[in-house]
């Protein structure tokens, strides 16, 4: 699903190199996830080719927009609907939120993530299923991608599978952890290595041939899930350029574009999936808005639109993905 991408841009072309020996040494020391970060270094890619083409460059292919639900504040019936009118609509995927209460989300309710979803597959037929951003620290590492198989098997369609490295605890989001007894780690090298833990094992149930004797009859799904991580940060983009399949940025974020330089740098010449996220805006279905036109300057392979709040409004709106009313 990663695209090549025209002058200017990062092109990819191999898979990760986080191979299951290297990921042990790296998991094996809490320190060495820093070195690794200060290691990956690089001026980084930035966009030059111009928007409309004129310049002579080729374009990266349209930007793939998707939606993201919140059951915060809105029920299962809602939900479904809202599911079934995205797909009619011709959204790419339907993504959720990844968390234990509504609070961190101004909510009163909430489904867990991996349920939800599935439900979500029941109810549809060919839009794609996504977590943006799984907790690492929700679940155990192999119950968590487990999950994440389930889901991609259940549908039989492409599952976007990202993961974010949690909170601290002097963070708001942690309030629902706090409640519940949950652990909130403080140390942000042990965060990033709970990542690259979640990457390596689903990498070595997912895509490792041949698979060990250990791992051959846990849920392989094919194709197997994209594993993207979420960040906020240059050194997690870093990681996530090294080490998954595909970056997650948060588009209106004041270091977006060190973001996409920072991942870009390390994905070097292979697949990488380059996708941001902002709050549903509709004027953001016009490709030629003018962020969707720095998102193709950049190669964005997917923008996804979070709806927060009642569906209700976005369900009365009849406009599609691709801006036109449906």
């Amino acid at each position: 699903m990663a695209t090549d991408h025209g002058s200017g841009q990062c092109t990819t072309h191999h898979s990760p190199d986080l191979s299951a020996g290297r990921a042990q040494r790296l998991l094996g020391d809490t320190t060495s996830i820093a070195v690794q970060a200060r290691e990956i270094v690089g001026t980084g890619c930035t966009p030059t080719s111009a928007a409309d083409g004129s310049d002579g460059s080729t374009l990266s292919p349209m930007t793939v927009v998707d939606i993201q639900l919140s059951p915060a504040d809105t029920d299962w019936a809602t939900l479904r609907a809202a599911t079934i009118e995205a797909e009619r609509r011709g959204y790419g995927a339907a993504m959720v939120f990844d968390h234990l209460a509504g609070t961190p989300l101004g909510g009163s309710t909430m489904l867990e993530c991996f349920v939800l979803l599935g439900a979500m597959a029941e109810a549809t037929t060919t839009i794609e299923l996504g977590a943006m951003v799984a907790n690492v620290w929700n679940r155990q590492v192999g119950t968590l991608v487990t999950a994440a198989a389930s889901v991609a098997l259940l549908s039989g369609r492409p599952f976007h599978f990202g993961i974010g490295a949690g909170t601290s605890p002097t963070s708001h989001w942690a309030t629902e952890q706090r409640a519940v007894g949950g652990h909130v780690e403080p140390s942000l090298d042990v965060r990033h290595q709970r990542v690259l833990e979640v990457l390596d094992l689903a990498g070595r149930e997912w895509i490792d041939e041949p698979r060990s004797e250990t791992l051959a009859t846990f849920p392989r799904p094919s194709p197997p899930p994209l594993r993207i991580v979420g960040v906020n940060s240059e050194r997690l983009s870093r990681l996530a350029g090294r080490f998954a399949d595909g970056v997650n940025v948060p588009w209106r974020h004041p270091h977006r574009d060190q973001f996409l330089a920072a991942a870009n740098e390390t994905a070097g010449e292979r697949n990488f999936l380059r996708t941001a996220y902002t709050t549903f805006d509709r004027s953001l279905l016009d490709p030629t808005h003018p962020d969707r036109i720095v998102m193709t300057e950049w190669g964005i392979d997917r923008l996804v639109l979070s709806v927060f709040g009642s569906l209700d409004a976005w369900l009365a709106d009849p406009i599609g993905a691709d801006g036109t009313d449906r």
